[in-house]
C-alpha cells in the first residue's frame, strides 16, 4: 500500500496489487499486520471447527483492515486463483462466501451480517434474501 496523497479529510491509498486507489478518511484506523494475523487465526480457528477441516490461508495477501468502533470492519485480501479446478472466480467467491456465513452464523448466531451488494434479512424467523 502506497500513501499517494494526503488532503484535510481523506488520505488517498494506492493499491498496485489490483489497480486500486481509494479515498479513505484520515481518521480511520488501520490494523497492523500482527492484528490481522490475530483476526485472521481466529477465523480459521472458527472455519475449521465448523466445518472439521484443516485449511490454511498462507496463500492469501492482506491489503488493508480498516477498523471502525469494535464490530464494524472493512477488508480486502487477494490470492492467485486456480483457473484448473474448473470453476470460475465468481463461483469459488460465492462458493467461499456461503460458507463464511455458515460459520458467523454457527459461531456467533447474534450477529448481523449486513452486505451491500446480497443479504438475508430475518423476519418473524423466517430468512429472505435481499437483493
Amino acid at each position: 500500500m502506497q500513501v499517494v496523497r494526503d488532503k484535510n479529510t481523506l488520505k488517498e491509498y494506492n493499491f498496485p496489487q489490483v489497480g486500486w486507489t481509494l479515498r479513505i478518511p484520515v481518521t480511520s484506523e488501520f490494523l497492523d499486520s500482527a492484528q490481522i494475523d490475530t483476526i485472521r487465526s481466529k477465523g480459521v480457528n472458527a472455519f475449521n471447527q465448523t466445518y472439521d477441516a484443516d485449511v490454511s490461508v498462507k496463500n492469501i495477501k492482506s491489503l488493508f483492515t480498516i477498523k471502525k468502533g469494535q464490530f464494524n470492519f472493512l477488508a480486502s485480501s487477494i490470492k492467485v486463483f486456480d483457473t484448473t479446478l474448473g470453476e470460475t472466480w465468481q463461483q469459488s467467491y460465492a462458493i467461499s462466501k456461503q460458507m463464511l456465513i455458515q460459520v458467523i452464523n454457527q459461531q456467533a448466531p447474534a450477529v448481523k451480517i449486513i452486505d451491500t451488494l446480497s443479504s438475508y434479512e430475518v423476519i418473524d424467523g423466517l430468512r429472505f434474501r435481499r437483493s
